[in-house]
């Protein structure tokens, strides 16, 4: 039970299990009254058998109102949660704290506590080789360069480990620290070159085809729509007559038959109308025929460019066609 019975009897302050109200007033302060209810929650959760809550809750109650007490019970939460490196270094930033403020009684048992501690400690060394200067990140925090080859403590379990380098592939690797109270080697891996990306080729631009081209073919479009219309209403016309003629007779100024009137002048009519309609035809199959072929296949673009050469520099005229 982390010798508890002696911490809360020496330091008066007691493990996160009892968490008893020293030295925590009520404040109107919101911060203080939210760190306060924090803390409280803290008990429940610790009470409850969730540790890894009980510590989330104490740590935030610190951030809202740090207090020497609370930094202490999050050292000993965390000792109880396997992460032995966290909270001596919780524990030594509570000493210094009630150092200044001469707590004698909680300066000598603050020390005793961290003296039983650090045997238990796991530590690690980074070890890299004589290429380029790296940057290493461990869980995401980045090491200082006067940290290589020297042990520092780490709590146990899985930490992310990053490797970078000016010109040099990024490395990540998980790297696994047991709780044994040793000394562990961590080999950083060489870095391999990073290989530049070859720039993209730029995309043709497919020809397109010349604007004359296109009206040209339009213009047949027409053309072979108004011969079809054309032949339509030459053959309606042509039937319309020959009803005519049936009913009245030839010769004749004025036809007798209401009928055959009325079928003559349709039979006009539409004659008049094919008339136009193929001479239209004609005029733009003629002028769509001459567009189509006489225009360009293809679009011309064109662009001026700088450009340098042996014997100075200057403008170049780029075209495509």
């Amino acid at each position: 039970m982390l010798r508890c019975a002696k911490v809360v009897a020496a330091l008066a302050l007691a493990c996160v299990w009892t968490l008893p109200r020293f030295a925590r007033a009520d404040s109107a302060d919101d911060k203080a009254a939210r760190a306060e209810l924090l803390f409280r929650e803290a008990e429940a959760f610790f009470a409850a058998g969730e540790i890894a809550g009980a510590c989330a809750k104490l740590a935030e109650s610190h951030r809202l109102d740090p207090g020497i007490g609370t930094l202490i019970n999050l050292g000993l939460c965390h000792e109880r949660q396997g992460r032995t490196a966290t909270a001596i270094a919780e524990l030594r930033e509570a000493l210094v704290a009630a150092t200044a403020k001469d707590q004698a009684e909680r300066v000598r048992l603050l020390n005793e506590e961290i003296a039983r501690l650090e045997p238990r400690l796991t530590k690690i060394v980074l070890v890299r080789d004589a290429g380029p200067a790296v940057d290493v990140y461990l869980d995401g925090a980045r090491v200082p360069a006067n940290a290589f080859e020297i042990a520092f403590p780490i709590d146990p379990g899985m930490h992310s480990l990053v490797v970078t380098a000016t010109g040099m592939r990024r490395l990540s690797v998980p790297l696994s620290v047991s709780d044994a109270p040793t000394v562990q080697p961590v080999y950083l891996p060489p870095l391999e070159v990073e290989t530049p990306l070859a720039p993209p080729l730029p995309a043709s631009t497919p020809p397109t085809t010349h604007p004359a081209r296109t009206v040209g073919f339009v213009l047949l479009g027409v053309a072979a729509v108004g011969l079809g219309v054309g032949t339509t209403l030459g053959v309606v016309a042509l039937s319309d007559k020959s009803r005519a003629d049936e009913r009245c007779v030839p010769g004749v100024v004025k036809c007798a038959s209401p009928d055959g009137v009325a079928a003559n002048d349709r039979a006009q009519t539409e004659a008049t109308i094919a008339s136009f309609v193929f001479a239209t035809a004609i005029a733009a199959g003629i002028g769509g025929a001459y567009l189509v072929l006489t225009a360009p296949r293809t679009s011309t673009s064109a662009r001026i460019a700088p450009r340098a050469h042996a014997r100075g520099g200057g403008l170049a005229l780029e075209a495509t066609w």
